[in-house]
């Protein structure tokens, strides 16, 4: 029997996840931004590159969520070039969200989580 859920449940699995992910990762300051610089890591980016290609899709993103934030790690298209990420040889595969900080709320990745 799998425990209810409500907004008590949604808030221990949130705390866990958060807990979870700061056992691996430091997020970079506290503000929100909007950078649009991708990762400082380029395997993990190259990774992003490799998961566009074999998906067959233009773009893949790599994003972390806590409590409240959701932190876009890495980003790349097919064409993106990983020693220089401002080039691209299509123009329309220009980054979307580098390396950014939003608030979970709303976004794409907390409405796929909840439809699961």
């Amino acid at each position: 029997m799998t425990a209810p859920q409500g907004p008590l449940n949604e808030a221990v699995v949130s705390s866990r996840r958060a807990r979870e992910l700061y056992r691996y990762f430091v997020p970079p300051g506290s503000a929100i931004s909007s950078s649009k610089i991708t990762s400082p890591d380029t395997v993990l980016t190259a990774h992003a590159q490799l998961v566009a290609w074999r998906l067959n899709m233009q773009r893949s993103m790599v994003s972390l969520i806590d409590r409240d934030t959701q932190y876009f790690v890495a980003e790349s298209t097919k064409t993106l070039h990983l020693d220089d990420t401002t080039q691209q040889d299509d123009p329309a595969d220009a980054l979307w969200a580098g390396c950014a900080n939003v608030p979970k709320a709303g976004r794409l990745c907390e409405v796929s989580r909840k439809a699961q």
